[in-house]
C-alpha cells in the first residue's frame, strides 16, 4: 500500500512462484560454482561450535556454513582451514574443512 504499483494489476501468484523457482535454481548453481572455486585453499574461520565455522564474510542467517574437524576446538577462536569437500543438497550447500 502506498506505492504506485500497488494499484497496478499484480503477477498472478503461479507465475510469481515460477519465477522464484527458476531464481532458486540459478542462485544455486552460482553458489555451487562459487564453492568449487574455494576447494583445496586454505581459509580463515571463527568457530561457532557444533563442527560448525564460518568466514568472516559469511552470515548465520543466510550464508551456507563450513563443518570443519580438528581436535579441542574452542568456540570463538579463529583457525585456519583447509577446504576439502563442497556438500550439495536439495536447497543448501555447505563446505568441508580440515584445520591444518
Amino acid at each position: 500500500p502506498g506505492t504506485a504499483s500497488y494499484s497496478m494489476e499484480q503477477v498472478p501468484a503461479k507465475i510469481k512462484n515460477a519465477r522464484k523457482k527458476q531464481a532458486e535454481i540459478v542462485q544455486s548453481e552460482i553458489l555451487e560454482l562459487k564453492h568449487y572455486e574455494v576447494l583445496d585453499r586454505t581459509v580463515d574461520v571463527v568457530y561457532d561450535g557444533n563442527r560448525i565455522a564460518r568466514t568472516s564474510g559469511m552470515s548465520p542467517e543466510v550464508d551456507p556454513c563450513i563443518y570443519i574437524r580438528g581436535d579441542n576446538l574452542v568456540v570463538g577462536k579463529e583457525y585456519r582451514v583447509k577446504i576439502v569437500n563442497v556438500i550439495t543438497g536439495r536447497k543448501v550447500q555447505n563446505l568441508m574443512g580440515v584445520v591444518v
